[in-house]
């Protein structure tokens, strides 16, 4: 879907544009769309470049089908006497749109708890979990992410990690007053197409950075520029921040100072960085596949037993049970709501047979080379 679901009203071109640019107009719409395909008669057009193509090749298109204005990019160059609607030009359009949008459904991301998470590894776990222990502890909890989009237990496919900005405003449009909290991951890609631009985050997790995603991002410094974006967020309350990852550390020390800096590591018991509370194992007892991992935390000391497999499940388990105290949730609840995570389909899962080996099963998008074997893990 690329275009907004139509409310009961109009919107004023003056508020849904306010401070973005410099018009004075009584012109109102009925909806606004990023794809020519989807316009309505009444719609705003963002024609904005996109990474494939350019919404100012489709304008015509667009007013054929009914759009009564056209926002473009500062940038652009445009006959405007061939085009017979208002012409509005704004300031980096693409990452706008997302303000844009969610202004136009009166900003729903603001009526529940959004707690997004980003990295390299870890983003499709982390997120998991923390909307499973929210649903376990009797909240409406939505996901976004890899594994769809939808209402934990009731999650539909999607076809990117992070959606549009038309389809993700229109889904915290259609969860107003169904969901208390969305876990949500967020990618670099997203990020850097201004595609969650206007989302209200409570909470942001970083997990880590590695080498991916460099077809895009020309080098690891901006593929962690985008990652970092997420924590400039107006209104973002807490964030949670691996501190044994480099990248972490170089983000604590960009974080604005009215933000909640919790760093979780399963390396170290101390921190010199200032202002950040620490969340860190303190040990891990293992009994065949089960696991019971004390923890230190600001909130005080809990146990979280667990049967996930890995090093880096232990990692994940430190994000997610600091982002939901972060959110509010109590150390006994994160910790039993925690406990009672058995895992993803698909990541590290294993199938036991007696007498035959265990078999695990697992796919991720992060590929790691070894001589001739490939391997995957999240």
């Amino acid at each position: 879907m690329m275009t907004v679901k139509k409310l009961n009203e109009s919107k004023s071109l003056n508020i849904l544009l306010s401070d973005l640019a410099d018009i004075d107009t009584s012109l109102e719409v009925s909806g606004v769309a990023i794809d020519s395909r989807q316009v309505k008669p009444g719609d705003l057009f963002l024609a904005y470049r996109g990474s494939q193509v350019s919404g100012i090749d489709f304008i015509e298109a667009a007013i054929m089908a009914g759009a009564v204005a056209i926002a473009i990019d500062t940038s652009e160059q445009l006959a405007l006497e061939k085009i017979n609607v208002p012409v509005i030009f704004i300031s980096d359009l693409q990452k706008q749109a997302g303000n844009i949008i969610s202004r136009f459904y009166d900003e729903p991301s603001k009526a529940m708890q959004v707690i997004g998470v980003t990295g390299t590894n870890g983003k499709t776990t982390v997120s998991y979990m923390i909307a499973h222990a929210l649903s376990t502890l009797g909240q409406h909890a939505g996901l976004i992410g890899t594994l769809g989009y939808g209402q934990f237990k009731n999650i539909e496919l999607g076809e990117t990690t992070t959606p549009d900005p038309i389809k993700l405003h229109s889904l915290f449009h259609e969860w107003q007053g169904k969901l208390d909290s969305v876990a949500m991951e967020v990618s670099s890609h997203a990020l850097d197409q201004g595609r969650v631009t206007g989302t209200a985050f409570d909470v942001a997790v970083f997990t880590n950075i590695s080498r991916d995603h460099l077809d895009y991002h020309n080098s690891i410094e901006e593929y962690a520029e985008a990652k970092f974006q997420l924590f400039q967020y107006p209104g973002l309350k807490s964030a949670v921040i691996n501190i044994d990852d480099k990248y972490g550390v170089e983000l604590i020390n960009r974080l604005p100072t009215e933000v909640n800096i919790i760093g979780y590591s399963t390396e170290v018991t101390t921190t010199d960085l200032d202002n950040v509370d620490l969340v860190y194992c303190e040990k891990i007892e293992t009994d065949q596949l089960n696991s019971a991992i004390t923890l230190h935390s600001p909130w005080g000391q809990v146990v979280i037993n667990t049967n996930l497999l890995g090093q880096f499940n232990v990692g994940n388990s430190l994000a997610a049970f600091a982002a939901l105290c972060a959110s509010g949730i109590s150390k006994e609840q994160a910790a039993y709501a925690l406990s009672g995570f058995t895992g993803i389909p698909g990541r590290m899962e294993y199938f036991l047979v007696e007498a035959k080996p265990m078999l695990v099963v697992d796919y991720a998008h992060t590929k790691v080379f070894h001589r001739s074997e490939e391997h995957t893990s999240e």
